[in-house]
């Protein structure tokens, strides 16, 4: 199969970019675009995650703790972000792994928040739930949601060894770990590896759309209408216009 490359112009006349475009070239076109595709996912877990960050920010300062499913609310939320988190860490390992080995392995030894919500995804899906304890200080009018390292320890064969001495550290210092802070701080973290991550795969992104640029046409700064059809048939294929302008549109606000 052979196609061709077409640009409407403003007065709706028609000209050919591309008067041949073999199959080969196709596919590779495509496959550019399946990985520009890719790469736009990166804003869509990044907002799934800090969005379940922020809902559970929101809820824990009203919760009512007379309600007798207090508990299964608070680690229901809890786990939102456990779970988009994972898939976050898996959307990278699985779509860039070179990249993401160095920056995973930096913020996971540089934040205990990393190590603790890693660990607590592991535990919440094997064990049990993570929020154990609500505190209440009456003098002080506030309330603490606190996750437990002693609770956690009693599994320790589901937590990853190099934690486990962490965790006993602070359990024989009598430490909790209060949630909302855990939260806050896993938040600010979670923004910063997003953003170095962007510019990892900045590269390799700037390197597709220098490919695809040959087949699109420029007036001034703007592009015409450009898309892909079988040259036999004359049927149309794809539009690149269409989704380069949707990519631009979506990356050039990636947070």
């Amino acid at each position: 199969m052979e196609y061709k490359i077409i640009a409407v112009n403003q007065d709706e006349t028609i000209d050919t970019i591309v008067e041949t475009l073999s199959e080969e070239e196709y596919i590779e076109i495509m496959n550019n675009i399946h990985k520009l595709q890719t790469s736009m996912l990166s804003k869509d877990y990044y907002i799934v995650v800090r969005d379940n960050i922020r809902e559970l920010l929101r809820f824990l300062p009203t919760i009512n703790i007379r309600d007798k499913h207090t508990f299964a609310t608070i680690n229901r939320y809890t786990y939102n972000v456990l779970g988009a988190f994972y898939a976050w860490i898996e959307y990278y390992e699985s779509n860039y792994k070179a990249i993401f080995a160095p920056i995973k392995k930096k913020y996971y030894d540089k934040y205990f928040e990393y190590r603790l919500m890693y660990n607590l995804r592991i535990y919440m899906t094997h064990c049990e739930m993570a929020v154990t304890q609500v505190q209440l200080k009456f003098d002080e009018g506030e309330m603490f949601i606190y996750i437990e390292p002693s609770k956690l320890l009693e599994n320790a064969g589901r937590l990853q060894k190099v934690f486990i001495p962490e965790l006993q550290q602070m359990h024989d210092d009598g430490k909790k770990i209060d949630l909302y802070e855990l939260m806050k701080e896993f938040e600010k973290m979670f923004s910063l590896m997003h953003k170095e991550l962007l510019k990892g795969i900045e590269p390799e992104i700037q390197n597709i759309i220098n490919q695809i640029t040959p087949y699109l046409r420029f007036v001034g700064e703007k592009a015409q209408s450009c898309y892909i059809y079988e040259k036999e048939t004359d049927k149309h294929k794809f539009s690149l216009t269409s989704f380069m302008g949707l990519f631009i549109n979506k990356m050039c606000n990636p947070y």
